[in-house]
């Protein structure tokens, strides 16, 4: 826990430009992601979690937001197990079929696509990258917001971060400097 704490990340790696908001996890996110797990043939993220972090949700303006958590996992081999699923192919599948339900329930309707970032933003580490286009159908029309999943292993640590925006996907360098900030202090 205590490693997972010194590394997540922090407003000096994103910048002072930056509002935080703490985020506490509901149960229903921990749900969304037990069906994803299964979803891409994982068991949900408790049975073999030995520590988990979330960082502070970080927001720029009305529309940029960044959140990142940490977890360690009991072995390596289930970390490059997790990872291998995210990257698997049933796994865009099963990321858009998430975020729809995360939608259906709020009462919106939304088309998903999805595709693989590439570069990743963690290097040579290996991860799983995805950069999810949302068309949201709201009262004033379709709104497009650009949602970049990453997903890192070193060693038993899964770092994860979303990069949110609207109208435009999130900067490669500010994600490529979240995400070195943290694998560097692991």
């Amino acid at each position: 826990m205590r490693a997972a704490r010194a590394a997540i990340l922090k407003l000096a790696d994103v910048g002072s430009t930056y509002k935080e908001t703490p985020y506490q996890p509901t149960a229903q996110s921990a749900q969304d992601d037990a069906a994803l797990n299964s979803c891409i043939g994982r068991p949900p993220s408790p049975v073999h979690q030995t520590a988990k972090v979330f960082s502070t949700q970080f927001s720029r303006g009305d529309t940029l937001t960044i959140l990142a958590s940490i977890t360690f996992v009991d072995t390596l081999e289930t970390a490059n197990a997790d990872i291998v699923a995210l990257r698997g192919p049933r796994a865009e599948k099963c990321i858009k079929q998430s975020l729809l339900e995360q939608y259906r329930r709020t009462g919106g309707q939304a088309a998903v696509s999805i595709n693989p970032l590439v570069p990743s933003p963690a290097g040579n580490e290996p991860s799983a990258n995805y950069r999810i286009k949302v068309l949201a159908q709201t009262a004033n029309g379709t709104i497009p917001e650009f949602l970049d999943l990453v997903q890192v292993i070193k060693d038993r640590a899964e770092v994860s971060a979303t990069f949110q925006d609207v109208n435009q996907p999130v900067s490669a360098s500010i994600e490529r400097r979240a995400m070195s900030a943290m694998l560097g202090r692991l």
